[in-house]
């Protein structure tokens, strides 16, 4: 029980976060709490598809078959579905003129997402405790983040009316891929998965400081 809580902890930085960036809209908060629901479904989307994308990869020679695997088997269906998921309970969500929101709702699901996946990692684990540190203050901040990234892009592509969410896909994957090859990589330090997480959330950060700013000087 602990161990499920630990991982519930993980999440209070982000829901403060996902409060600053909602805030001046004060809208209700079911349309965030649906978002979040359909994430905690995705999982079970993701753990089939990966049953036919991961023996895939070991089609690929030796050497590509952990790369194969972080990138492809694992993080490019992962971040698709959750986009995915977030753009179909998204698609009739009000913006209020705010690309920002749309990091809100890809984070929201990322938070069902992550929550879900870690709450099965935890069941018939042999070390809970020392899992439930690991994938709740790595592996939550990290679908968060790539959450955020996918989500401000699908928010951008609506306002606009052009555009693709693609872009924003190949980083989030590429983030994400790059967290799973350190996890996959015998010879690679763990501490390598902080440094990823702290520079992608430190540079995502700054970008919705900038954008918040922005968006307060056009009103």
């Amino acid at each position: 029980m602990f161990e499920f809580l630990l991982t519930l902890a993980a999440a209070l930085p982000f829901l403060m976060l996902i409060y600053w960036l909602q805030s001046p809209e004060k809208g209700s908060p079911r349309p965030l709490f649906q978002l979040f629901a359909i994430g905690l479904t995705a999982p079970a989307a993701a753990a089939a598809a990966e049953l036919l994308s991961i023996p895939i990869c070991g089609l690929f020679p030796a050497a590509l078959v952990v790369p194969a695997k972080a990138f492809i088997g694992i993080a490019l269906i992962e971040e698709l579905i959750k986009l995915t998921a977030m753009m179909l309970a998204a698609q009739r969500l009000p913006l209020h003129g705010s690309a920002s929101i749309g990091a809100v709702y890809g984070m929201c699901t990322a938070m069902g997402f992550a929550l879900s996946e870690n709450i099965i990692y935890l069941i018939g684990a042999d070390s809970a405790l020392r899992l439930a540190l690991l994938r709740g203050f790595t592996a939550m901040p990290l679908h968060l983040l790539t959450g955020a990234i996918t989500g401000l892009a699908w928010a951008r592509v609506k306002m606009a009316s052009r555009g693709s969410t693609v872009p924003a896909l190949l980083l989030a994957t590429a983030i994400h891929g790059c967290y799973n090859f350190i996890s996959l990589a015998d010879p690679l330090p763990g501490y390598l998965r902080i440094v990823l997480l702290g520079l992608g959330w430190f540079g995502m950060l700054f970008h919705l400081h900038r954008l918040r700013r922005g968006e307060k000087n056009d009103f």
